[in-house]
């Protein structure tokens, strides 16, 4: 046996975690450069702007916004949602913050 043969192989999907003011907000599965992309897209920043949490829409002009790759806490949250979520060819955002009904 090899010492290979014991690991276990990961999907070549990376999931990243988009943050705001340094709080996880969402996860989503990209590259890097995918990722960081998006966080110019006005569609985007329009969209963290409707989305509230306590009160505050996540995205606001000076809000710093970067992007990372997933912890496993943050890839367990998003593949648990993606079981539930219907097959779409969108994007998959998963929000990991509790945001505020409309």
């Amino acid at each position: 046996m090899t010492p290979f043969e014991n690991m276990t192989v990961k999907s070549q999907a990376l999931i990243y975690t988009i943050l705001a003011d340094d709080k996880p907000v969402a996860a989503l599965e990209a590259s890097g450069p995918e990722a960081r992309e998006l966080l110019r897209e006005r569609w985007f920043l329009h969209e963290l702007s409707a989305l509230k949490v306590d009160g505050e829409p996540i995205y606001r002009v000076g809000t710093r916004l970067r992007a990372r790759p997933a912890t496993e806490d943050e890839w367990a949250i998003y593949d648990q949602e993606c079981k539930s979520a219907a097959d779409a060819d969108e994007i998959l955002f998963v929000y990991l913050v509790d945001l505020d009904s409309e």
